[in-house]
């Protein structure tokens, strides 16, 4: 009979791996040794959805700019600060942390975002092809068997920032998919960035921290302005 526990396992691995390197290793060290640039990242990405994103989705006519904790549910309040940022940081950017052994937990990105965006399905099957061909080239040619390369690092960087803002897409309601794909990439490719780079230099834990942290003066700043 075959066991079928195996993927229950490699997760519990993953997480006591990511838990361990947060507080254990070296990443909460430099997370409190760099907080000065990760605090003005940090700034700046929240200006910029104030003083770009937001300007850019009024002149569209988009709701949903101006959710704050007086006009939304408490369901949805808790869904945005905690459920989301810890399904899309999973989602989107569990693969990221550099390491071969983590690597193809792409694929379930790329399930995923296929679902939710079946029209774009076969584009984003045949970059994931090309991707993980990378992969398994890296994997033949490279005698480092431990960590990818930072090239295939940075392209999945990008393609899964690419995938995090277009993955919003729904959200936004415009005649012109061409309009609705801008607005998608100037809205949350940077943020997706941000996060990225949070996630590979200090780990998930402290990209859901960080992104949780976001959503909230998200919030909090929405409630004061609007």
């Amino acid at each position: 009979m075959i066991k079928l526990n195996w993927p229950i396992k490699i997760i519990g691995q993953f997480f006591l791996f990511e838990i361990k390197l947060f507080f254990m290793d070296t990443t909460l060290y430099e997370w409190f040794n760099n907080y000065k640039l990760i605090c003005l990242l940090f700034f700046i990405v929240l200006s910029y959805g104030f003083l770009v994103v937001d300007p850019l989705v009024m002149h569209y006519g988009i709701n949903g700019y101006d959710d704050s904790l007086k006009n939304m549910s408490i369901e949805n309040i808790i869904i945005t600060m905690f459920f989301a940022p810890i399904f899309e940081e999973l989602i989107f950017r569990w693969y990221l942390s550099g390491y071969r052994k983590h690597f193809l937990f792409i694929l379930i990105q790329i399930l995923f975002f296929s679902i939710l965006n079946y029209q774009w399905a076969i584009w984003i099957i045949i970059f994931s092809v090309i991707i993980i061909l990378m992969f398994i080239r890296e994997n033949n040619r490279r005698g480092d068997n431990v960590l990818i390369s930072n090239r295939l690092l940075y392209i999945s960087a990008l393609f899964s920032s690419f995938l995090f803002a277009f993955s919003h897409l729904r959200e936004i309601q415009v005649e012109s998919l061409g309009d609705s794909l801008l607005i998608s990439f100037v809205a949350f490719f940077p943020g997706a960035i941000f996060l990225t780079y949070i996630r590979y230099k200090n780990g998930i834990v402290a990209a859901i921290i960080t992104h949780v942290a976001l959503n909230i003066s998200i919030l909090l700043l929405n409630t004061i302005i609007y």
